[in-house]
């Protein structure tokens, strides 16, 4: 289980039931806390900022995620109309698991990858014949599962996940 949260202005010490997971947090985070939960939980995030903004915001939330799973995605369209696709395979587990790309719901991607230490970064380029992408779906999967789903609209330049 993991706490996320989809960014924080400003600097702010995270403690979720009188642990402390950081002291000086900024911009988006995700702790891996299963070990921390309890029947009754209590999250404080004390944020130090010099703006009446500063604080968190987007979604914070709890995720159940597999033991392997994608973090840090992006997307940004290229010169030419395609579109760049980054990201990592983070987690631990023992076999190969498939990374498919899609765009515009047609398959433009395959990539077999195995889990390691620190993550495994991947990237690939969605070519823009023979139309412009404007929908990417990244998915990873192992053997008919799918363990994880990211996707974006390229109306904007860039979407982190």
């Amino acid at each position: 289980v993991w706490l996320t949260c989809a960014g924080l202005a400003g600097t702010g010490a995270v403690t979720l039931n009188g642990h402390c997971l950081a002291q000086e947090q900024t911009g988006p985070f995700a702790f891996e806390v299963t070990q921390r939960l309890r029947q009754r939980n209590q999250l404080e995030i004390v944020v130090a900022g010099a703006a009446p903004e500063d604080g968190p915001w987007g979604e914070i939330a709890l995720e159940v995620r597999c033991a392997a799973y994608l973090e840090g995605l992006t997307a940004r369209r290229c010169d030419d109309g395609g579109a760049a696709v980054s990201g990592r395979l983070a987690g631990s587990w023992p076999d190969p698991l498939e990374l498919y790309g899609l765009a515009d719901g047609k398959p433009v991607y395959y990539q077999s990858l195995t889990t390691a230490p620190g993550g495994v970064p991947f990237a690939f380029v969605v070519p823009a014949a023979p139309h412009p992408p404007r929908r990417l779906r990244v998915d990873l999967v192992n053997v008919a599962a799918i363990w994880h789903t990211w996707e974006t609209d390229l109306a904007d330049d860039t979407r982190p996940a």
